[in-house]
C-alpha cells in the first residue's frame, strides 16, 4: 500500500486532487491515514533545516505546487519531494 502512496506523491498528485480521490477500498484509506513517514525538518543543526526548507520552497515552486514564502511546509510537498530526490 506504500507504493502506491509513493507512486501518488512522486507523480505530483496531492490528498484532495482527482486522481488521489478515484483510488479505491484499502488503498485510499491507507493513503489517506496512514502517510510515509518523513523527516522531521529539525533533526539538522539549524543552518541546515533552514537551506533545507529553502530547497524544498524553492522546488515547489518551480514544480508548479503552491506554497507560502514563510511559514511551515505541508507534510503533503515535503513528502512528494522527497520521494523524487
Amino acid at each position: 500500500m506504500a507504493a502506491k502512496e509513493r507512486d501518488l506523491y512522486a507523480r505530483h498528485v496531492a490528498p484532495g486532487d482527482d486522481e488521489w480521490e478515484q483510488a479505491e477500498g484499502t488503498e485510499l484509506y491507507v493513503a489517506r491515514f496512514w502517510r510515509l513517514p518523513t523527516p522531521p525538518l529539525t533533526d539538522q543543526p539549524g543552518d541546515q533545516a533552514s537551506e533545507r526548507i529553502e530547497t524544498i520552497r524553492s522546488w515547489a515552486k518551480d514544480t508548479g505546487l503552491q506554497v507560502n514564502d514563510h511559514g511551515p511546509i505541508p507534510d503533503a510537498i515535503i513528502a512528494m519531494y522527497n520521494a523524487t530526490h
